[in-house]
């Protein structure tokens, strides 16, 4: 919502923020239902250790945490430089402080859960039970968590061309 105040520049970063969060939040949200699958939970808190007992769910569900938080190189940070670089070279520094120092209390506050979730205790409250990982579903998963990090470092030509169309729409350019 904030890129979409930002002009031309910040309605890209808004549109390229929208596309990557939402196949993130269906990534971490596949790999989170494997994860409580095999503890029999979906209580965070009795999630730990979730690498070693799910690795690919697991590594899914972290990396993609990770990205959703902004955590650099995911395609969320990319676009949340993005949005605040707008905001600076378009003169609103208010609105890039504000938003960057609300990003910076979004990573703090969930970068502990995820963590905990990934590495945690070994001592568990309950035996996770091993599920077999079809290779089509752990594909999925490493097609989507790739995705996610390459297009934090790249963006596609194809992709920024369309990107930039909707954005020219949005900001009445």
């Amino acid at each position: 919502t904030v890129g979409l105040g930002l002009g031309h520049a910040g309605c890209f970063a808004a549109m390229y923020h929208t596309l990557n969060h939402s196949i993130c939040k269906v990534t971490s949200f596949f790999c989170a239902g494997r994860v409580g699958q095999t503890y029999g939970t979906r209580e965070m808190r009795l999630i730990t250790g979730s690498l070693t007992a799910c690795p690919i769910w697991g590594a899914g569900l972290f990396v993609s945490l990770l990205v959703l938080i902004g955590c650099a190189p995911g395609s969320i940070f990319l676009s949340e430089f993005l949005i605040l670089r707008a905001g600076i070279s378009g003169g609103h520094f208010w609105t890039g402080g504000v938003f960057l120092l609300s990003v910076a209390a979004v990573i703090c506050g969930a970068l502990r859960h995820a963590v905990g979730m990934a590495f945690g205790d070994e001592a568990r409250p309950a035996q996770p039970s091993r599920q077999k990982v079809h290779p089509v579903t752990a594909a999925l998963v490493a097609v989507m968590v790739g995705w996610l990090i390459f297009t934090g470092v790249w963006i596609p030509s194809g992709l920024s061309t369309i990107l930039d169309r909707v954005a020219k729409v949005i900001s009445g350019g």
